[in-house]
């Protein structure tokens, strides 16, 4: 019984701990938000937008699958695995710079576009992978120096932008530049005290390949959920001009900022079902998800009844527009909550084919709903896509954990008898 209290203790401390941690990042983000929507014209900061959606969207060279097994690799204690994957990360993310040259080249004309794809096309292998170690203090649940380093991380980004906007208020590729210099430098600074005292161990060719392979096959799985993950925004660039890029980018980001505090509790459960049997694991899932959605369910109506004390305050009038965006968005968080819960089930236990087939479906869903939607709705068409993916996903997720229930019930029927 003492044993259970000083768990439940722990449990909730590392609840509390990243809550906090995602409730400043939420207010960092505004901050920056803030700043740089009252300092750049808005067709500036939707040009700012645009590049870094373009390389978020080719992100898969990048290969962040390896998150998960990071993640793995934490709570197996095989930490010393950490740099022979990282290696191999960053040498594949060299073919996202090429594309990002590429793509470059359609913004010739444009110097400040083009400019700032070519810094981001340099920046892109050490810009997405250095934080990869993040990752792996997750799975060694080390929560206090996780979120000590990405405090320290964004205080540090939004700090230098803060003081830099003020002096180029006109020039959003010197603030990318600023952005992607200042994250490197801090993410090389962490890894330096990390790993300053570790001790080299043996390292296995055998186990080395076989973190890469499971990189690669979460990665490759992701790949169209990647490009689903920006292709929104791309859309509303390219379709709709920066200004408006600029408005629908203001409510995603609130809305992002509300998805990642249930990235607190997905990183919170992920080292605990690698330490579970199936049975187990699914019973945990399923015990859960109720809790988890009235937590967001009150969250959601709070953010709905503070919001537009938030946008007369935070906003210029011009970025109003997003407040009608977020108001529907909202409803996607909640939506979404059954997919972003069960789909731990199959990452823990690597359900290729089962994952395969519920993001490749949900993809075709989504492409589906924004070709209708958007002919018909324009932006409003983009956000009503969204919602018809997220609602599918978590419908097709359900439904996929039902049968694997079922059939690991059965499993263990036939072992016990």
């Amino acid at each position: 019984m003492i044993n259970n209290l000083k768990k439940n203790k722990k449990n909730i401390n590392n609840f509390l701990l990243l809550a906090g941690k995602n409730i400043v990042l939420v207010v960092l983000s505004l901050f920056q938000l803030y700043i740089l929507t009252q300092y750049l014209d808005i067709e500036s900061y939707g040009k700012f937008q645009f590049v870094i959606t373009i390389l978020s969207s080719i992100a898969f060279f990048t290969l962040p699958g390896s998150n998960l097994a990071y993640n793995k690799m934490g709570a197996k204690n095989d930490e010393r695995y950490y740099f022979s994957l990282l290696k191999y990360k960053i040498i594949f993310s060299y073919i996202g710079s090429f594309v990002l040259i590429s793509i470059s080249l359609f913004y010739y004309d444009e110097k400040s576009l083009f400019y700032s794809l070519i810094v981001g096309s340099i920046a892109f292998p050490l810009y997405f992978n250095l934080d990869s170690y993040l990752s792996l203090l997750n799975g060694q649940e080390k929560f206090y120096e996780k979120v000590k380093y990405e405090l320290l991380k964004q205080i540090s980004i939004v700090g230098s932008l803060a003081i830099a906007v003020t002096f180029y208020n006109e020039d959003y590729f010197i603030l990318l530049t600023i952005l992607f210099s200042v994250s490197i430098s801090f993410n090389l600074i962490a890894h330096f005290w990390l790993f300053k005292n570790s001790v080299e161990k043996k390292v296995t060719t055998r186990k080395v390949e076989n973190y890469k392979k499971y990189s690669k096959d979460m990665s490759w799985i992701n790949v169209i959920g990647t490009i689903e993950a920006q292709i929104d925004r791309v859309l509303v660039g390219v379709l709709f001009g920066f200004t408006s890029l600029a408005i629908y980018h203001v409510a995603k980001v609130i809305q992002d900022q509300l998805k990642n505090i249930w990235v607190v509790f997905v990183n919170m459960i992920m080292p605990r079902t690698y330490k579970k049997s199936k049975i187990k694991s699914i019973h945990f899932l399923l015990k859960i998800i109720t809790p988890v959605f009235v937590v967001f369910f009150v969250i959601v109506l709070m953010v709905i009844f503070i919001l537009p004390t938030i946008f007369t305050f935070v906003f210029d009038e011009k970025y109003f527009d997003a407040m009608n965006y977020l108001n529907v968005m909202l409803f996607g968080v909640l939506i979404g909550i059954p997919n972003a819960v069960l789909i731990i089930y199959f990452n823990t236990y690597s359900k290729l084919k089962d994952l395969l087939i519920i993001k490749i479906t949900t993809s075709v869903v989504y492409f589906l709903s924004l070709i209708l939607f958007v002919y018909y709705w324009e932006i409003w068409g983009i956000i009503f896509a969204n919602i018809a993916r997220i609602s599918y996903a978590s419908l097709i997720t359900i439904v996929y954990f039902i049968i694997e229930r079922k059939k690991v019930l059965l499993e263990n029927k036939y072992a016990s008898s």
